[in-house]
């Protein structure tokens, strides 16, 4: 067989063509790769590739990593000014952990320095520092670094309550508990510590999920009840201990993979356990091991001091070895009211613009977050006057911070759950009849089967099957007593389409 090849032509067997073919195929896609390739690299060169972002409510298994969610909100979010105590201390967390450091600091400071202190928010209601923060941690990426932030700046206080709990049964303030307490243990611990605050930190999520499957533990409830000092009751006949109904005075942190976020809180949802938490984010390790880097000698000092200090003031003090809850602290926090109002009202112009109602249905739980931690920024920049407005920017500015990661995180990592549920709500509330399966559906207090049953039996105009008939057969059964009963029925069965 001659070919012309490049305009020569050549002798080919025919057993040898079968390796030309595909030697020439080959050879043209590795030119076109080639192309290709060349041209990626000339149009990446010029113009970067843009990731568009995530829908609001897509969940995130479906969307991006936790830590990829958080550089795409920081690109429209900046962390603001922090008071000059937090500051010291978040500048030694590793990169990317600032947020997640920060409002766990909240709720542990809300905790264990400023548990007294209250204010008034937008609902006239009295309100304390009750917060929840969640850290979500990829696999060996250090929430273990929680726990020994916690115990460095905590350690006094946490040896106090370490030394009372060893006791067993005590009328005693204790405020650092685990979160295997007894129900009844917490219980009068609650009653003893006179709505001075308990905090529960755990870097393993998985042992919070086990503890409040128990039935003499904790549960979803009492950390529902937590955030907004709820009432709990106690009935026992056990000596020395309480009976009665208490508040619950309890602040969290908890940590661990997505997948055992996941498995915490998946039926909790629609509960509002989800939107009661603060969930924040840490990202993987790169090349370099993160690292804390903690104050040390003096300057660690310095700061346990002004959390004694605080502590003493705002918490409880021992005297001749008596704890005595502190007097309730009422500060004005009119001005943090003020921007979360105008904040409220912008994220409802924002849900009526995007239509996703996680956004409308979680914007007051979120703006409660941001208020609560409000007491603590305010506290922690020395409760600012009206003269000090740099100061008082700096709080509201911070407050309306935590609403924003609060409610853009709610909404990426729940959203799409959130507002399946909430449709599946709304119908149940309300189906139209159409929507009804027939054996549930009545007509003016008649089965709709039935009244079918009627009007086919009145429908042939047959002697004796009139209206006056009809009442003498099914009007004892059904309140029937009048034919004008009758007629009204069967004009509703038309009206609706089940008959013609």
């Amino acid at each position: 067989m001659k070919l012309k090849f490049w305009g020569h032509e050549i002798d080919v067997q025919r057993k040898e063509l079968g390796f030309l073919l595909a030697a020439g195929t080959a050879f043209m896609y590795a030119a076109y790769s080639i192309k290709n390739e060349f041209s990626n690299k000339k149009n990446s060169a010029s113009e970067p590739a843009s990731t568009p972002p995530p829908a609001a409510d897509v969940p995130q298994d479906e969307a991006v990593k936790p830590q990829t969610w958080a550089d795409d909100f920081h690109k429209n979010y900046s962390m603001p000014k922090l008071p000059p105590f937090l500051a010291q201390i978040i500048q030694g967390c590793p990169k990317g952990y600032e947020d997640a450091m920060t409002m766990a600091l909240f709720a542990e400071l809300g905790a264990l320095c400023f548990s007294k202190v209250r204010s008034v928010y937008l609902d006239r209601v009295m309100h304390s520092p009750s917060l929840l923060s969640i850290v979500e941690a990829p696999f060996g990426s250090g929430k273990s670094k929680f726990e020994t932030l916690y115990k460095c700046l905590f350690e006094r206080l946490i040896e106090i309550d370490n030394a009372k709990l060893s006791k067993g049964k005590t009328n005693e303030i204790i405020q650092n508990i685990g979160i295997n307490t007894s129900l009844s243990m917490f219980y009068d611990v609650t009653a003893s510590n006179q709505k001075v605050h308990m905090l529960i930190l755990e870097s393993e999520i998985g042992s919070v999920i086990d503890a409040l499957k128990k039935q003499s533990g904790l549960s979803y409830e009492h950390l529902r009840k937590a955030f907004e000092n709820g009432l709990v009751y106690q009935n026992t006949k056990v000596k020395d201990s309480a009976t009665g109904m208490f508040p619950v005075y309890l602040n969290g942190v908890f940590a661990g993979t997505p997948d055992a976020v996941e498995k915490f809180i998946d039926k909790e949802i629609e509960g509002g356990t989800a939107s009661r938490f603060i969930w924040t984010t840490i990202p993987e390790n790169g090349r370099e091991i993160a690292t804390l880097n903690m104050p040390q000698g003096q300057d660690l000092d310095k700061i346990r001091d002004q959390i004694d200090e605080w502590h003493d003031k705002y918490c409880y003090h021992t005297d001749n070895g008596m704890d005595i809850a502190s007097d309730e602290t009422v500060i004005d926090l009119c001005y943090v009211n003020d921007a979360l109002e105008k904040w409220l009202d912008n994220q409802y112009d924002l849900f009526e613009m995007d239509g996703n109602s996680a956004r409308n249905d979680i914007r007051s739980r979120a703006a409660t977050i941001a208020f609560h931690a409000a007491i603590i920024i305010h506290m922690l920049w020395g409760q600012p006057t009206k003269t000090e407005v740099e100061k008082r920017k700096a709080v509201t500015d911070l407050a309306i911070y935590v609403a924003d990661y609060c409610i853009e995180r709610f909404i990426h990592k729940f959203g799409a759950k959130h507002n399946l549920q909430r449709e599946a709500n709304r119908s149940a509330e309300y189906v139209k009849p159409e929507q009804q399966k027939e054996s549930t559906v009545t007509i003016k207090g008649v089965p709709l089967d039935v009244a079918r049953q009627m009007y086919e039996w009145y429908k042939p105009n047959v002697d004796g099957h009139g209206y006056p008939a009809i009442v003498k057969k099914w009007g004892e059964e059904y309140n029937l007593k009048y034919p004008n009963q009758v007629c009204r029925l069967f004009e509703e069965l038309k009206t609706q389409g089940y008959v013609s």
